[in-house]
């Protein structure tokens, strides 16, 4: 008896054409630029592979009402929404920017009434910061609802795909390394929920740090609010102590700058006495005083990674592989010893003048 030959997938153009689901899509949807040889050579391979779209995917395209939304895991407590940080600004509005130039529309919520009665009227969802067993995104996931979320759900194996988020077990661990290359030996680390897999990871990847290099173990949690005074309150607690710490890395930029604020008013200079950073850059961090050393987490790249990998969910039903996202680690004046600091603030201010002049390029550290 002859053997049913096996349909192609989408995934099986991609792997024969060397690219992502994501370009056969929009090679097939006419949707995206998309390099004119690279179309020719997707479609070609298409059609001797056989591929046709489902019916079922036909169907779902058909009955698309291009509308996508944007979830906090935390927005329904109160505790936390996405406006809050600076981060999630600059990500939402590349999420918005990728949506509408694939034919979508955002929103921040959903639709009023759907998540009590189960009908959600849109096309897909990008959760941000998933908790395990969140109810919201449990009732999405039994409607069939397409889900990408920014940030690993603890709950499921990173095999399971359909996520972006950065590697900040490398990135804490880089920051924890440059604290201890400044010479500091007391160093603490301020995080929130660890369910959330950004706090879940830092802290991981700092206690597994203090153990690697035989430091102590100084970890502070704190609210879920972000706010700075978050970071005021626990500077007032800890900064007057005689075993305080001599380096507190942050996980987030507010909680940062509100303990820089708490250790102004402590009479505690930084970075003299204290060094200071953020997990999270924003224009808080560049212009606080003194400007704070922060990692640089790629929200821009994340956000349209994170909606390009939504629309191809939607318009494939088939899973897309995890994607790590580049940090970058920035070095600024809560790190540095006067000297140094002074030092980077003249070279910075040499450059500015050579651009205004036309004398030569000015680039940022």
């Amino acid at each position: 008896m002859k053997e049913a030959r096996k349909r192609a997938t989408i995934r099986d153009v991609a792997t024969a054409a060397g690219v992502s689901v994501t370009t056969v899509s929009h090679v097939l949807n006419g949707k995206g630029r998309i390099d004119p040889a690279t179309a020719e050579r997707v479609q070609l391979l298409a059609r001797q592979l056989g591929y046709r779209a489902s019916a079922i995917a036909r169907g779902l395209r058909e009955g698309r009402v291009g509308r996508i939304a944007v979830i906090h895991s935390e927005s329904s407590t109160g505790t936390s929404t996405l406006t809050n940080l600076a981060f999630f600004v600059r990500m939402l509005g590349s999420i918005t920017e990728c949506a509408i130039g694939q034919g979508f529309s955002t929103l921040l919520t959903l639709p009023p009434g759907s998540a009590e009665t189960g009908h959600f009227d849109l096309d897909g969802v990008i959760f941000v910061d998933p908790v395990p067993e969140n109810r919201l995104l449990d009732r999405l996931r039994r409607a069939d609802v397409p889900i990408v979320t920014t940030g690993r759900d603890l709950s499921r194996s990173e095999e399971e795909g359909n996520w972006v988020d950065n590697d900040l077990t490398a990135a804490t661990s880089e920051m924890l390394d440059l604290f201890a290359s400044r010479g500091a030996e007391r160093i603490a680390l301020v995080a929130s929920s660890p369910q959330i897999s950004y706090n879940h990871d830092a802290i991981s990847s700092y206690r597994a740090w203090a153990e690697r290099n035989n430091r102590p173990e100084i970890l502070y949690r704190i609210g879920n609010a972000m706010h700075e005074s978050e970071g005021f309150f626990l500077a007032r607690s800890i900064l007057n102590s005689p075993d305080r710490p001599d380096a507190i890395h942050c996980t987030t930029d507010r909680h940062a700058t509100g303990l820089l604020i708490g250790a102004h008013a402590a009479g505690i200079k930084v970075p003299d006495s204290l060094m200071v950073s953020a997990g999270t850059d924003s224009i808080a961090a560049q212009s606080s005083s003194p400007s704070l050393t922060a990692l640089d987490l790629n929200p821009e790249l994340m956000g349209h990674r994170a909606c390009e990998m939504l629309i191809a969910l939607i318009e494939t039903r088939q899973t897309m592989p995890g994607e790590v996202i580049p940090h970058r680690l920035i070095q600024r004046d809560s790190i540095l010893t006067m000297a140094a600091a002074q030092a980077r603030r003249t070279a910075a201010a040499s450059k500015t003048m050579s651009r205004a002049v036309g004398t030569g390029p000015a680039t940022e550290s």
